[in-house]
């Protein structure tokens, strides 16, 4: 699964397994919507994207969650 933050800059992607990180970078739409790799299971997403990193997700048989956190 993964989860969202809403940033400035875009969102930040956090993962609950570092493997579905190769597996976003591979796809030719995910992958480019990946702005910045900041750990193996923390990824900075392109603004606008977050649509697409949805559903490629869950194409690939993981569940999203999507959590707001105003205060960052």
């Amino acid at each position: 699964g993964a989860g969202r933050i809403s940033g400035p800059a875009g969102w930040l992607l956090r993962l609950t397994r570092p493997e579905i990180l190769p597996l976003l970078q591979q796809n030719n739409r995910s992958g480019r919507c990946i702005e910045e790799v900041l750990t193996p299971k923390a990824v900075l997403i392109k603004p606008g994207s977050e649509q697409t990193i949805m559903q490629v997700l869950a194409e690939m048989g993981f569940l999203t969650e999507v959590k707001i956190n105003e205060d960052v």
